[in-house]
Protein backbone atom coordinates (compact mmCIF):
# COMPACT_ATOMS: atom_id res chain seq x y z
CA UNK A 1 0.00 0.00 0.00
CA UNK A 2 1.10 3.55 -0.83
CA UNK A 3 0.06 5.91 1.31
CA UNK A 4 0.71 9.57 -0.82
CA UNK A 5 0.72 12.63 1.43
CA UNK A 6 0.07 16.41 0.60
CA UNK A 7 1.78 18.87 2.86
CA UNK A 8 -0.05 21.05 4.87
CA UNK A 9 -0.72 24.91 4.63
CA UNK A 10 2.22 26.40 6.46
CA UNK A 11 5.19 25.05 7.78
CA UNK A 12 7.00 21.63 6.12
CA UNK A 13 7.30 18.92 8.27
CA UNK A 14 8.55 15.82 7.38
CA UNK A 15 8.75 12.54 9.48
CA UNK A 16 11.27 9.18 9.15
CA UNK A 17 8.49 6.45 9.51
CA UNK A 18 6.37 3.64 8.38
CA UNK A 19 4.09 3.86 6.00
CA UNK A 20 4.93 1.14 3.01
CA UNK A 21 3.90 -2.68 3.42
CA UNK A 22 5.71 -4.97 1.83
CA UNK A 23 6.17 -8.75 1.28
CA UNK A 24 4.35 -11.64 3.84
CA UNK A 25 4.53 -9.24 6.79
CA UNK A 26 1.74 -6.62 5.00
CA UNK A 27 -1.24 -8.80 6.31
CA UNK A 28 -0.14 -8.25 9.56
CA UNK A 29 1.14 -4.31 8.79
CA UNK A 30 -1.55 -3.24 7.53
CA UNK A 31 -4.12 -4.47 10.58
CA UNK A 32 -1.66 -3.19 13.01
CA UNK A 33 -1.63 -0.17 11.35
CA UNK A 34 -4.78 0.13 11.14
CA UNK A 35 -5.17 1.11 7.51
CA UNK A 36 -8.97 0.17 6.31
CA UNK A 37 -10.56 -0.07 3.34
CA UNK A 38 -14.56 0.98 3.10
CA UNK A 39 -14.80 0.53 -0.30
CA UNK A 40 -12.03 0.51 -3.35
CA UNK A 41 -13.75 3.47 -5.13
CA UNK A 42 -14.14 5.48 -2.10
CA UNK A 43 -11.69 8.37 -1.36
CA UNK A 44 -8.66 8.62 0.00
CA UNK A 45 -9.84 10.80 2.94
CA UNK A 46 -12.49 8.07 3.38
CA UNK A 47 -10.19 5.43 3.09
CA UNK A 48 -7.44 6.04 5.73
CA UNK A 49 -7.70 5.40 9.46
CA UNK A 50 -5.44 5.73 12.22
CA UNK A 51 -2.00 5.56 11.61
CA UNK A 52 -0.26 5.91 15.10
CA UNK A 53 3.48 6.36 14.80
CA UNK A 54 3.75 7.21 18.69
CA UNK A 55 5.14 3.87 19.27
CA UNK A 56 8.52 5.04 17.28
CA UNK A 57 8.93 7.48 20.04
CA UNK A 58 10.83 4.84 22.05
CA UNK A 59 13.31 4.23 19.60
CA UNK A 60 12.63 0.30 18.67
CA UNK A 61 14.24 1.15 15.29
CA UNK A 62 11.51 -0.24 12.72
CA UNK A 63 9.60 -1.78 15.05
CA UNK A 64 5.77 -0.26 15.71
CA UNK A 65 3.70 -1.37 18.15
CA UNK A 66 0.09 -1.12 17.45
CA UNK A 67 -2.71 -3.21 19.93
CA UNK A 68 -1.67 -6.28 21.18
CA UNK A 69 1.36 -6.84 18.46
CA UNK A 70 4.54 -5.65 17.06
CA UNK A 71 5.04 -5.04 13.37
CA UNK A 72 8.03 -5.01 11.51
CA UNK A 73 8.31 -2.61 8.35
CA UNK A 74 10.36 -0.88 5.96
CA UNK A 75 11.30 2.62 7.07
CA UNK A 76 10.25 5.56 4.52
CA UNK A 77 9.26 8.85 3.86
CA UNK A 78 6.10 9.94 5.73
CA UNK A 79 5.29 13.77 6.27
CA UNK A 80 3.25 15.37 8.70
CA UNK A 81 0.08 16.46 6.24
CA UNK A 82 -3.49 15.68 5.24
CA UNK A 83 -3.73 12.79 3.59
CA UNK A 84 -3.45 13.07 -0.65
CA UNK A 85 -3.67 9.67 -2.19
CA UNK A 86 -4.21 6.18 -1.33
CA UNK A 87 -2.95 3.58 -3.84
CA UNK A 88 -3.83 0.09 -3.45
CA UNK A 89 -1.60 -2.47 -5.27
CA UNK A 90 -2.34 -5.93 -5.02
CA UNK A 91 -0.86 -8.98 -6.54
CA UNK A 92 -3.60 -11.73 -7.31
CA UNK A 93 -3.40 -13.68 -4.14
CA UNK A 94 -3.99 -10.42 -2.48
CA UNK A 95 -6.98 -9.20 -4.53
CA UNK A 96 -8.93 -11.85 -3.54
CA UNK A 97 -9.59 -9.31 -0.34
CA UNK A 98 -11.81 -7.28 -2.59
CA UNK A 99 -13.78 -9.80 -3.58
CA UNK A 100 -17.64 -10.72 -2.65
CA UNK A 101 -18.60 -9.67 1.04
CA UNK A 102 -15.41 -8.49 2.31
CA UNK A 103 -15.27 -5.15 0.15
CA UNK A 104 -17.89 -3.89 2.09
CA UNK A 105 -16.92 -4.70 5.76
CA UNK A 106 -15.40 -1.72 7.70
CA UNK A 107 -12.65 -3.33 9.07
CA UNK A 108 -9.39 -3.16 8.45
CA UNK A 109 -7.20 -4.64 4.81
CA UNK A 110 -6.36 -7.77 5.43
CA UNK A 111 -4.73 -11.01 3.11
CA UNK A 112 -4.87 -14.40 3.47
CA UNK A 113 -2.56 -15.98 5.32
CA UNK A 114 1.07 -15.53 3.11
CA UNK A 115 -0.57 -13.56 0.98
CA UNK A 116 1.99 -11.19 -1.00
CA UNK A 117 0.97 -7.03 -2.01
CA UNK A 118 3.52 -5.67 -4.11
CA UNK A 119 4.82 -1.81 -3.41
CA UNK A 120 6.14 -0.80 -0.65
CA UNK A 121 6.65 2.81 0.22
CA UNK A 122 5.74 6.24 -1.05
CA UNK A 123 6.76 5.82 -4.36
CA UNK A 124 9.61 7.77 -6.09
CA UNK A 125 10.18 10.95 -5.99
CA UNK A 126 7.51 11.78 -3.60
CA UNK A 127 9.84 13.09 -0.86
CA UNK A 128 11.63 15.59 -2.58
CA UNK A 129 11.38 19.18 -2.19
CA UNK A 130 10.48 18.98 1.67
CA UNK A 131 12.68 18.66 4.44
CA UNK A 132 12.77 15.15 6.82
CA UNK A 133 12.86 15.57 10.45
CA UNK A 134 12.36 13.39 13.32
CA UNK A 135 9.86 11.46 13.66
CA UNK A 136 9.53 12.24 17.46
CA UNK A 137 8.66 15.61 16.51
CA UNK A 138 5.20 14.68 16.26
CA UNK A 139 2.60 13.08 18.30
CA UNK A 140 0.23 11.37 15.76
CA UNK A 141 -0.44 11.23 11.86
CA UNK A 142 -4.16 10.66 12.91
CA UNK A 143 -4.44 14.42 13.79
CA UNK A 144 -3.35 15.53 10.30
CA UNK A 145 -5.73 12.50 8.99
CA UNK A 146 -8.59 14.61 11.10
CA UNK A 147 -7.53 17.77 9.55
CA UNK A 148 -7.54 16.69 6.44
CA UNK A 149 -11.32 15.56 6.79
CA UNK A 150 -11.97 19.20 6.51
CA UNK A 151 -13.51 20.58 3.54
CA UNK A 152 -10.78 22.03 1.20
CA UNK A 153 -10.94 25.73 -0.03
CA UNK A 154 -12.55 25.79 -3.63
CA UNK A 155 -9.51 27.39 -4.76
CA UNK A 156 -7.70 23.50 -4.24
CA UNK A 157 -7.39 21.26 -7.37
CA UNK A 158 -9.21 18.25 -7.06
CA UNK A 159 -7.68 15.04 -5.94
CA UNK A 160 -7.41 12.11 -8.52
CA UNK A 161 -8.10 8.98 -6.86
CA UNK A 162 -6.00 6.53 -7.53
CA UNK A 163 -6.94 3.17 -5.80
CA UNK A 164 -6.13 0.51 -8.50
CA UNK A 165 -5.42 -3.33 -8.86
CA UNK A 166 -2.58 -4.89 -10.33
CA UNK A 167 -3.00 -4.85 -13.96
CA UNK A 168 -1.99 -6.64 -16.96
CA UNK A 169 0.27 -5.00 -19.08
CA UNK A 170 -2.25 -5.67 -22.04
CA UNK A 171 -5.11 -4.17 -19.86
CA UNK A 172 -6.82 -0.40 -19.89
CA UNK A 173 -5.55 2.19 -17.30
CA UNK A 174 -7.48 4.31 -16.27
CA UNK A 175 -4.55 6.80 -15.48
CA UNK A 176 -3.70 7.16 -19.54
CA UNK A 177 -7.39 7.06 -20.54
CA UNK A 178 -8.12 9.35 -23.77
CA UNK A 179 -10.74 11.35 -21.71
CA UNK A 180 -14.17 12.80 -22.76
CA UNK A 181 -15.33 14.67 -25.78
CA UNK A 182 -16.07 17.13 -23.41
CA UNK A 183 -13.61 17.88 -20.44
CA UNK A 184 -14.37 17.54 -16.79
CA UNK A 185 -12.47 17.41 -14.01
CA UNK A 186 -11.92 13.95 -12.63
CA UNK A 187 -13.48 12.84 -9.73
CA UNK A 188 -12.51 12.59 -6.08
CA UNK A 189 -14.38 9.33 -5.37
CA UNK A 190 -13.83 7.08 -8.44
CA UNK A 191 -11.83 6.05 -11.27
CA UNK A 192 -12.87 7.30 -14.64
CA UNK A 193 -14.43 4.11 -15.47
CA UNK A 194 -16.30 3.83 -12.56
CA UNK A 195 -17.73 6.80 -13.23
CA UNK A 196 -18.98 6.09 -16.40
CA UNK A 197 -20.53 2.72 -14.86
CA UNK A 198 -22.48 5.11 -12.28
CA UNK A 199 -23.44 7.33 -15.30
CA UNK A 200 -25.28 4.34 -16.38
CA UNK A 201 -26.69 3.19 -13.80
CA UNK A 202 -28.73 6.50 -13.21
CA UNK A 203 -29.57 7.04 -16.55
CA UNK A 204 -33.51 6.71 -17.91
CA UNK A 205 -32.82 4.33 -20.38
CA UNK A 206 -30.75 1.61 -17.90
CA UNK A 207 -33.79 2.27 -15.44
CA UNK A 208 -36.24 1.44 -18.32
CA UNK A 209 -34.61 -2.30 -18.99
CA UNK A 210 -36.30 -3.49 -16.04
CA UNK A 211 -39.14 -3.63 -18.25
CA UNK A 212 -38.48 -4.91 -21.44
CA UNK A 213 -38.33 -8.40 -22.99
CA UNK A 214 -35.30 -10.93 -23.11
CA UNK A 215 -36.83 -14.00 -24.57
CA UNK A 216 -40.12 -13.69 -22.87
CA UNK A 217 -42.57 -10.21 -22.87
CA UNK A 218 -42.38 -9.33 -19.65
CA UNK A 219 -46.24 -9.76 -17.95
CA UNK A 220 -45.50 -13.07 -18.81
CA UNK A 221 -44.16 -13.84 -14.99
CA UNK A 222 -41.59 -11.97 -12.73
CA UNK A 223 -39.16 -15.37 -12.97
CA UNK A 224 -38.20 -15.08 -16.70
CA UNK A 225 -34.80 -12.50 -17.19
CA UNK A 226 -35.92 -9.03 -18.83
CA UNK A 227 -33.03 -7.23 -20.17
CA UNK A 228 -32.11 -5.59 -16.82
CA UNK A 229 -31.42 -8.78 -15.33
CA UNK A 230 -29.78 -9.93 -18.35
CA UNK A 231 -27.74 -6.79 -18.05
CA UNK A 232 -26.91 -7.37 -14.66
CA UNK A 233 -25.51 -10.74 -15.34
CA UNK A 234 -23.82 -10.23 -18.02
CA UNK A 235 -21.87 -7.40 -15.91
CA UNK A 236 -21.27 -9.68 -12.95
CA UNK A 237 -19.84 -11.79 -15.38
CA UNK A 238 -17.43 -9.86 -17.32
CA UNK A 239 -16.34 -8.28 -13.64
CA UNK A 240 -15.09 -11.64 -12.78
CA UNK A 241 -13.59 -12.76 -15.94
CA UNK A 242 -11.99 -9.46 -15.78
CA UNK A 243 -10.54 -9.70 -12.55
CA UNK A 244 -8.92 -13.11 -13.40
CA UNK A 245 -7.21 -11.82 -16.00
CA UNK A 246 -5.95 -8.62 -14.13
CA UNK A 247 -8.33 -6.24 -16.15
CA UNK A 248 -9.60 -3.67 -15.41
CA UNK A 249 -13.43 -4.79 -14.09
CA UNK A 250 -14.53 -1.35 -13.95
CA UNK A 251 -14.42 -0.79 -17.32
CA UNK A 252 -15.19 -4.25 -18.36
CA UNK A 253 -18.50 -3.91 -16.21
CA UNK A 254 -19.09 -0.27 -17.35
CA UNK A 255 -19.40 -1.89 -21.09
CA UNK A 256 -21.36 -5.15 -20.31
CA UNK A 257 -23.89 -2.20 -18.29
CA UNK A 258 -24.36 -0.26 -21.24
CA UNK A 259 -24.33 -3.00 -24.36
CA UNK A 260 -28.24 -2.87 -24.63
CA UNK A 261 -29.58 0.18 -23.53
CA UNK A 262 -30.84 0.53 -27.01
CA UNK A 263 -33.03 -2.24 -27.24
CA UNK A 264 -36.58 -1.04 -28.10
CA UNK A 265 -39.49 -2.86 -26.42
CA UNK A 266 -40.08 -6.76 -27.21
CA UNK A 267 -36.73 -7.50 -27.89
CA UNK A 268 -35.53 -9.12 -31.00
CA UNK A 269 -39.28 -8.62 -32.00
CA UNK A 270 -39.40 -5.41 -31.72
CA UNK A 271 -36.02 -4.44 -33.59
CA UNK A 272 -37.12 -6.20 -36.23
CA UNK A 273 -40.79 -4.03 -36.35
CA UNK A 274 -38.77 -0.78 -35.67
CA UNK A 275 -36.02 -1.76 -38.65
CA UNK A 276 -39.00 -2.78 -41.22
CA UNK A 277 -40.95 0.48 -40.43
CA UNK A 278 -37.80 2.41 -40.82
CA UNK A 279 -36.16 1.16 -43.68
CA UNK A 280 -37.32 4.37 -46.09
CA UNK A 281 -35.91 6.57 -43.43
CA UNK A 282 -32.61 5.38 -42.63
CA UNK A 283 -32.87 2.03 -40.82
CA UNK A 284 -32.38 0.65 -37.38
CA UNK A 285 -30.18 -1.25 -35.28
CA UNK A 286 -30.28 -1.53 -31.70
CA UNK A 287 -26.41 -1.77 -31.14
CA UNK A 288 -26.55 2.04 -33.01
CA UNK A 289 -29.55 3.04 -31.08
CA UNK A 290 -27.36 2.08 -28.06
CA UNK A 291 -24.54 4.69 -29.06
CA UNK A 292 -27.06 7.60 -29.61
CA UNK A 293 -28.26 6.72 -26.28
CA UNK A 294 -25.31 7.70 -24.42
CA UNK A 295 -24.13 10.15 -26.74
CA UNK A 296 -27.10 11.93 -27.38
CA UNK A 297 -30.46 10.95 -26.38
CA UNK A 298 -29.68 10.54 -22.53
CA UNK A 299 -30.23 14.40 -21.62
CA UNK A 300 -29.26 14.67 -18.07
CA UNK A 301 -26.45 17.35 -17.92
CA UNK A 302 -26.61 21.29 -18.19
CA UNK A 303 -23.08 21.31 -20.62
CA UNK A 304 -23.97 18.85 -23.18
CA UNK A 305 -26.17 15.89 -24.07
CA UNK A 306 -25.51 12.39 -23.59
CA UNK A 307 -23.42 11.11 -20.70
CA UNK A 308 -19.86 12.41 -22.36
CA UNK A 309 -18.26 8.63 -21.47
CA UNK A 310 -14.82 8.40 -21.16
CA UNK A 311 -13.38 7.06 -24.96
CA UNK A 312 -12.49 3.46 -24.25
CA UNK A 313 -15.88 2.85 -22.88
CA UNK A 314 -17.30 4.78 -26.22
CA UNK A 315 -15.23 2.38 -28.25
CA UNK A 316 -16.48 -0.79 -26.35
CA UNK A 317 -19.96 0.07 -26.54
CA UNK A 318 -20.07 0.38 -30.34
CA UNK A 319 -17.18 -2.13 -31.18
CA UNK A 320 -16.91 -4.86 -28.19
CA UNK A 321 -17.79 -7.55 -31.16
CA UNK A 322 -15.25 -6.65 -33.39
CA UNK A 323 -14.60 -3.70 -36.00
CA UNK A 324 -17.13 -2.14 -37.33
CA UNK A 325 -15.70 0.54 -40.03
CA UNK A 326 -17.29 -2.17 -42.77
CA UNK A 327 -20.50 -1.13 -41.70
CA UNK A 328 -20.48 2.93 -41.90
CA UNK A 329 -21.78 3.08 -45.42
CA UNK A 330 -25.37 1.05 -44.01
CA UNK A 331 -27.83 3.28 -43.39
CA UNK A 332 -28.63 2.56 -39.63
CA UNK A 333 -25.10 3.11 -38.81
CA UNK A 334 -24.89 6.32 -40.51
CA UNK A 335 -25.06 8.29 -37.18
CA UNK A 336 -21.80 6.25 -35.97
CA UNK A 337 -19.74 7.77 -38.84
CA UNK A 338 -20.91 11.35 -38.34
CA UNK A 339 -19.96 10.77 -34.60
CA UNK A 340 -16.52 9.43 -35.38
CA UNK A 341 -16.16 12.10 -37.62
CA UNK A 342 -15.87 14.34 -35.02
CA UNK A 343 -14.69 11.92 -32.20
CA UNK A 344 -12.34 9.43 -33.65
CA UNK A 345 -13.08 6.10 -31.70
CA UNK A 346 -10.84 3.71 -34.15
CA UNK A 347 -13.49 1.86 -35.93
CA UNK A 348 -11.43 -0.32 -37.93
CA UNK A 349 -9.41 -1.82 -35.29
CA UNK A 350 -10.49 -4.40 -32.31
CA UNK A 351 -11.65 -2.88 -29.13
CA UNK A 352 -10.20 -3.29 -25.65
CA UNK A 353 -9.57 -6.99 -23.73
CA UNK A 354 -12.20 -5.34 -21.44
CA UNK A 355 -14.65 -4.53 -24.50
CA UNK A 356 -13.97 -8.37 -25.49
CA UNK A 357 -14.65 -9.51 -22.01
CA UNK A 358 -17.94 -7.53 -21.99
CA UNK A 359 -19.18 -9.09 -25.22
CA UNK A 360 -18.17 -12.85 -23.98
CA UNK A 361 -19.98 -12.59 -20.97
CA UNK A 362 -22.93 -11.79 -22.75
CA UNK A 363 -22.44 -15.03 -24.80
CA UNK A 364 -22.33 -16.80 -21.48
CA UNK A 365 -25.25 -15.27 -19.56
CA UNK A 366 -27.97 -15.40 -22.19
CA UNK A 367 -27.00 -18.76 -23.14
CA UNK A 368 -26.93 -20.00 -19.31
CA UNK A 369 -30.10 -18.47 -18.64
CA UNK A 370 -32.15 -18.89 -21.52
CA UNK A 371 -31.30 -22.91 -20.59
CA UNK A 372 -32.91 -21.50 -17.00
CA UNK A 373 -35.73 -19.95 -18.39
CA UNK A 374 -36.73 -22.22 -21.27
CA UNK A 375 -36.68 -25.06 -18.22
CA UNK A 376 -38.78 -22.96 -16.09
CA UNK A 377 -41.36 -22.29 -18.74
CA UNK A 378 -41.51 -26.26 -19.75
CA UNK A 379 -40.36 -24.97 -23.24
CA UNK A 380 -37.99 -28.43 -23.00
CA UNK A 381 -37.37 -30.78 -20.09
CA UNK A 382 -33.96 -31.77 -18.16
CA UNK A 383 -34.25 -35.40 -20.12
CA UNK A 384 -34.02 -32.91 -23.39
CA UNK A 385 -30.95 -31.54 -22.55
CA UNK A 386 -28.87 -34.68 -21.51
CA UNK A 387 -27.07 -35.16 -24.92
CA UNK A 388 -26.98 -31.43 -25.35
CA UNK A 389 -23.14 -30.77 -24.63
CA UNK A 390 -22.12 -27.91 -21.47
CA UNK A 391 -25.41 -28.52 -19.84
CA UNK A 392 -25.85 -32.34 -20.42
CA UNK A 393 -22.58 -32.80 -18.55
CA UNK A 394 -23.48 -30.44 -16.14
CA UNK A 395 -26.34 -32.72 -15.44
CA UNK A 396 -24.60 -35.50 -15.29
CA UNK A 397 -22.30 -34.25 -12.51
CA UNK A 398 -24.98 -32.46 -10.57
CA UNK A 399 -27.05 -35.71 -10.56
CA UNK A 400 -24.25 -37.57 -9.23
CA UNK A 401 -22.59 -35.15 -6.78
CA UNK A 402 -26.70 -34.73 -5.48
CA UNK A 403 -28.37 -37.66 -6.10
CA UNK A 404 -31.52 -36.45 -4.22
CA UNK A 405 -31.77 -32.92 -5.47
CA UNK A 406 -34.92 -32.27 -6.38
CA UNK A 407 -35.84 -30.58 -10.58
CA UNK A 408 -35.61 -26.95 -9.17
CA UNK A 409 -32.22 -27.41 -7.10
CA UNK A 410 -31.08 -29.59 -10.30
CA UNK A 411 -31.72 -26.78 -12.81
CA UNK A 412 -30.29 -24.54 -10.86
CA UNK A 413 -26.51 -26.11 -9.95
CA UNK A 414 -26.55 -27.41 -13.51
CA UNK A 415 -26.68 -23.62 -14.71
CA UNK A 416 -24.25 -22.80 -12.28
CA UNK A 417 -21.78 -25.33 -13.18
CA UNK A 418 -22.32 -24.66 -16.80
CA UNK A 419 -21.30 -20.81 -16.12
CA UNK A 420 -18.56 -21.86 -14.34
CA UNK A 421 -17.43 -23.72 -17.43
CA UNK A 422 -17.62 -21.22 -20.03
CA UNK A 423 -15.76 -18.43 -17.72
CA UNK A 424 -13.09 -20.33 -16.75
CA UNK A 425 -12.39 -21.47 -20.77
CA UNK A 426 -12.51 -17.95 -21.51
CA UNK A 427 -9.57 -17.01 -19.12
CA UNK A 428 -7.64 -20.15 -19.92
CA UNK A 429 -7.82 -19.45 -23.42
CA UNK A 430 -7.48 -16.02 -23.44
CA UNK A 431 -4.21 -16.28 -21.31
CA UNK A 432 -2.83 -18.83 -23.86
CA UNK A 433 -3.33 -16.40 -26.71
CA UNK A 434 -2.23 -13.07 -24.78
CA UNK A 435 1.06 -15.42 -24.02
CA UNK A 436 1.23 -16.69 -27.83
CA UNK A 437 1.11 -13.48 -29.13
CA UNK A 438 3.18 -11.63 -27.21
CA UNK A 439 0.81 -9.10 -26.19
CA UNK A 440 2.58 -6.20 -24.16
CA UNK A 441 -0.15 -2.78 -24.31
CA UNK A 442 -4.15 -1.90 -24.94
CA UNK A 443 -2.46 -1.03 -28.18
CA UNK A 444 -1.25 -4.18 -29.17
CA UNK A 445 -4.53 -5.68 -28.33
CA UNK A 446 -6.57 -3.47 -30.91
CA UNK A 447 -3.59 -3.91 -33.40
CA UNK A 448 -4.01 -8.12 -33.26
CA UNK A 449 -6.18 -8.32 -36.38
CA UNK A 450 -8.01 -11.12 -33.99
CA UNK A 451 -10.22 -11.46 -30.90
CA UNK A 452 -8.08 -11.98 -27.85
CA UNK A 453 -10.55 -12.97 -25.56
CA UNK A 454 -12.30 -15.86 -26.95
CA UNK A 455 -13.37 -19.55 -26.36
CA UNK A 456 -11.23 -22.51 -26.95
CA UNK A 457 -12.41 -24.16 -30.11
CA UNK A 458 -13.57 -27.32 -28.33
CA UNK A 459 -16.08 -24.92 -26.45
CA UNK A 460 -17.27 -22.72 -29.38
CA UNK A 461 -18.15 -26.21 -31.22
CA UNK A 462 -20.09 -26.73 -27.95
CA UNK A 463 -21.96 -23.47 -27.64
CA UNK A 464 -22.54 -23.84 -31.25
CA UNK A 465 -24.75 -26.89 -30.75
CA UNK A 466 -26.47 -25.69 -27.37
CA UNK A 467 -27.24 -22.15 -29.51
CA UNK A 468 -28.77 -24.90 -31.89
CA UNK A 469 -30.89 -26.38 -29.67
CA UNK A 470 -32.15 -23.04 -28.13
CA UNK A 471 -33.00 -21.99 -31.50
CA UNK A 472 -34.54 -24.97 -31.92
CA UNK A 473 -36.98 -25.46 -28.84
CA UNK A 474 -37.13 -22.28 -27.36
CA UNK A 475 -36.36 -19.43 -29.78
CA UNK A 476 -38.97 -20.79 -32.23
CA UNK A 477 -41.50 -22.30 -30.15
CA UNK A 478 -44.90 -21.43 -31.12
CA UNK A 479 -45.53 -20.12 -27.51
CA UNK A 480 -42.82 -17.18 -27.93
CA UNK A 481 -43.70 -16.77 -31.85
CA UNK A 482 -47.11 -15.72 -30.99
CA UNK A 483 -45.64 -13.28 -28.65
CA UNK A 484 -43.34 -11.86 -31.11
CA UNK A 485 -46.39 -11.84 -33.44
CA UNK A 486 -48.49 -9.30 -31.56
CA UNK A 487 -45.35 -7.24 -30.04
CA UNK A 488 -44.48 -6.59 -34.01
CA UNK A 489 -48.32 -5.77 -34.89
CA UNK A 490 -47.97 -3.24 -31.94
CA UNK A 491 -45.09 -1.19 -32.85
CA UNK A 492 -45.74 -1.50 -36.48
CA UNK A 493 -49.38 -0.20 -36.04
CA UNK A 494 -48.10 2.55 -33.28
CA UNK A 495 -45.23 3.80 -35.75
CA UNK A 496 -47.84 4.19 -39.07
CA UNK A 497 -50.38 6.34 -36.42
CA UNK A 498 -47.45 8.74 -35.33
CA UNK A 499 -45.98 9.19 -38.29
CA UNK A 500 -49.29 10.38 -40.24
CA UNK A 501 -50.54 12.11 -37.09
CA UNK A 502 -47.94 13.26 -35.11
CA UNK A 503 -50.62 15.07 -33.00
CA UNK A 504 -51.84 12.23 -31.24
CA UNK A 505 -48.21 12.19 -29.99
CA UNK A 506 -47.42 13.36 -26.18
CA UNK A 507 -46.92 16.85 -25.11
CA UNK A 508 -42.93 17.92 -26.22
CA UNK A 509 -43.07 14.83 -28.80
CA UNK A 510 -45.75 16.11 -31.01
CA UNK A 511 -44.77 19.78 -30.59
CA UNK A 512 -40.80 19.03 -31.80
CA UNK A 513 -42.59 16.48 -34.81
CA UNK A 514 -44.49 19.09 -36.10
CA UNK A 515 -41.27 21.06 -36.88
CA UNK A 516 -39.94 17.91 -38.60
CA UNK A 517 -39.40 16.73 -42.04
CA UNK A 518 -40.80 13.26 -42.99
CA UNK A 519 -37.25 11.39 -42.25
CA UNK A 520 -36.60 13.81 -39.29
CA UNK A 521 -40.33 12.86 -37.86
CA UNK A 522 -39.65 9.08 -38.70
CA UNK A 523 -36.81 9.34 -36.53
CA UNK A 524 -37.91 10.91 -33.54
CA UNK A 525 -41.33 8.02 -33.37
CA UNK A 526 -38.56 5.51 -33.78
CA UNK A 527 -36.91 7.06 -30.28
CA UNK A 528 -39.91 7.56 -29.25
CA UNK A 529 -41.14 3.83 -29.42
CA UNK A 530 -38.01 2.29 -28.74
CA UNK A 531 -37.46 3.88 -25.28
CA UNK A 532 -40.95 2.89 -24.72
CA UNK A 533 -41.19 -0.66 -21.88
CA UNK A 534 -43.10 -3.57 -22.71
CA UNK A 535 -45.80 -2.63 -20.16
CA UNK A 536 -45.87 0.88 -21.57
CA UNK A 537 -46.07 -0.14 -25.46
CA UNK A 538 -49.05 -2.13 -24.82
CA UNK A 539 -50.91 0.60 -22.96
CA UNK A 540 -50.28 3.10 -25.13
CA UNK A 541 -51.34 0.98 -28.28
CA UNK A 542 -54.21 0.23 -26.26
CA UNK A 543 -55.16 3.98 -26.09
CA UNK A 544 -54.45 4.46 -29.83
CA UNK A 545 -56.81 2.01 -30.57
CA UNK A 546 -59.88 1.65 -27.95
CA UNK A 547 -62.17 4.36 -26.72
CA UNK A 548 -62.76 2.61 -23.83
CA UNK A 549 -58.59 2.95 -22.51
Amino acid sequence: MRIRLKPLAGEEAGVEGPAGLDGEGDAAAAAGLGVGIKHSELGARQLVDKVDLRALHEGEGDVVHQGDGAVALNPVIVRLAAVHEVELILKSRAAAAFDGEAQHELTPLFFSEGANSAGGGGGEGQGSGHKRRDVKSMDSLYEAYERGMEPQPPHLEPRRVTVSMHLAPWGEDFRRSRGRRHPEADSATRTPFARDRDRIIHCTAFRRLKEKTQVFVAHEGDYYRTRLTHSLEVAQIARSIAHALALDDDLAETIALAHDLGHPPFGHAGEDALAAAMRPYGGFDHNVQTFRVVTELERRYPRYDGLNLCWETLEGVVKHNGPVSRRLEEPAWLPIAAYNARHDLGLDTFASAEAQVAALADDIAYNNHDVDDGLQADLFTVEDLKDVPLIGPALDGARRDYPDLDDRLLRLESVRRMIGVMVGDVVGETRRRALDAGVGSSDDVRALGRQLVAFSPDLAEDLARLRSFLHERMYRHYRVNRSRSAARRILAEMFDVFMREPEVLPGEWSTLAATLDETERARLVCDYIAGMTDRFAVEEHRKLFRLDV
